[in-house]
């Protein structure tokens, strides 16, 4: 055993200069290119990093394999402040993936590249690296994340700003109190394994909504879910499901809005995560810059590239962001309160898609909007999806042609040629029966219908 398990590698061509960490720890460094001109550092291919983390953290008691590339352009002194503050903590979360920081957009949202650099815990990078080819750590990084976020072992992960100020939460008694008067809207169509996953990562958070709905829109997963397994939630969870079925998320959210007392009202979508700080965040956000509407920054597990893209969207939205772009805000990140969406007239319900964007480009006009400069949201980019299938994807027919209608007819909307209720943006509803129907209620826990 050596007194001083800080051990560094690199994978790559170019040597590094040491990482100098305190003893106790207990981390393996691997480091994909040059940030320094000192040598001393042992040098690995990406086929020898399983075989040597597996006997250098068996010898040396390592807990914990950080990965960082040189592509993000740490400044040395900042990321060694960062990994001494995670590893100093008493309890670590087993995966955080590190961000260097970069100021938010002023306007449209921004892809600032992929997650390349994380840590990880050492038996959960034994656990689930062992089927893989490590092609590159942005590739590495999207298999262990991917792998870890549907396993039952997560316990969600961290995201760090490498560069940022820490956003600490204050758990005051108010961000409770406000919370307790919180409803988390999930509308829910598909696989119940989705479903699942993304109340699993709800289960191990420590502050949640007072209420969740879960709101099916099909008979056959309402039939199948069982709620007993998320023993968390249980206290928490209303179910119910549109009558009729198959018509879509927002006739299911604005009634679950509209019947509700709730002051405060979160949305989510039902196959993706929640960040475990998420809910305090934006309620201690929302109250303390007095907005009526707020989002964040988008962590995106891209199924189809195999990658982890960094996602900002702008803070503080300029006053003409509507003429700039139509999507300043990624709607399953956003908090409201209730009083603003009755204000703004809420969900259009005569589509299935597009009608969040509707929504958002209306509140233009009514609400105060803004985004936390932080990443609270995990959003899987899948086949099949609403935004990605043929029919009704971003790049469809009917998306096309409401862009370009909106576009058209905003700067009349502006100059006061045309009337907000008249024109496009103008609340739509749907032109038959309809009824949002509870089926298992969660102070009773037992079905209702």
């Amino acid at each position: 055993m050596v007194s001083n398990p800080i051990l560094l590698f690199t994978v790559c061509k170019e040597k590094i200069g040491q990482i100098e960490l305190k003893k106790e720890h207990h981390a393996i460094i691997y480091i994909s290119d040059s940030i320094s001109d000192s040598i001393s550092s042992q040098m690995l291919s990406f086929s020898d990093v399983r075989k040597y983390s597996k006997k250098t953290c068996a010898d040396n008691e390592i807990t914990h394999v950080i990965f960082l590339s040189s592509f993000d352009d740490y400044v040395p002194d900042i990321i060694i402040k960062t990994l001494t503050s995670i590893l100093e903590k008493s309890s670590i979360n087993p995966l955080s993936l590190l961000i260097p920081y970069i100021t938010p957009p002023g306007v449209k949202f921004r892809v600032d590249g992929t997650i390349q650099s994380f840590l990880i815990s050492s038996e959960l990078f034994a656990l689930l690296s062992k089927h893989k080819r490590l092609i590159s750590f942005e590739r590495l990084a999207y298999d262990l994340t991917y792998d870890y976020l549907n396993n039952s072992l997560s316990k969600n992960l961290d995201v760090r700003q490498i560069g940022a100020q820490e956003n600490v939460i204050n758990a005051s008694k108010r961000n409770q109190k406000c919370l307790n008067e919180a409803l988390l809207v999930i509308p829910h169509k598909g696989s119940l394994k989705l479903l699942n996953r993304t109340l699993h990562h709800l289960n191990v958070s420590n502050s949640l909504p007072k209420t969740i709905n879960i709101c099916f829109d099909e008979k056959k997963s309402c039939n199948n879910f069982c709620v007993n397994r998320h023993t968390v939630l249980e206290n928490k969870l209303s179910c119910y499901i549109n009558d009729p079925t198959q018509v879509g998320p927002y006739l299911a959210r604005h009634y679950s809005i509209i019947e509700s007392d709730s002051r405060y009202i979160f949305f989510q979508d039902s196959d993706d995560i929640s960040i475990n700080s998420r809910f305090e965040k934006q309620i201690e956000e929302l109250t303390k810059r007095k907005l009526d509407l707020i989002g964040s920054h988008e962590i995106r597990i891209d199924q189809f590239s195999k990658s982890i893209k960094i996602i900002r969207y702008p803070t503080n939205l300029a006053k003409d962001w509507i003429e700039h772009s139509f999507h300043p805000l990624f709607h399953p990140t956003s908090l409201i309160t209730k009083a603003a969406y009755v204000k703004s007239g809420g969900f259009s319900t005569d589509r299935k898609f597009g009608n969040d964007t509707q929504f958002l480009l209306r509140a233009y006009f009514s609400l105060r909007i803004g985004n936390v400069d932080d990443f609270l949201y995990i959003r899987f980019k899948r086949p099949n999806s609403l935004t990605t299938s043929k029919k009704t994807g971003l790049g469809s027919r009917t998306r096309l042609f409401l862009n370009w209608i909106w576009r058209n007819e905003i700067p009349l909307i502006i100059k006061g040629h045309l009337k907000l209720q008249d024109s496009s943006l103008g609340l739509k509803t749907h032109n038959y029966s309809y009824k949002l129907t509870k089926i298992i209620n969660h102070e009773t826990k037992r079905h209702v219908v």
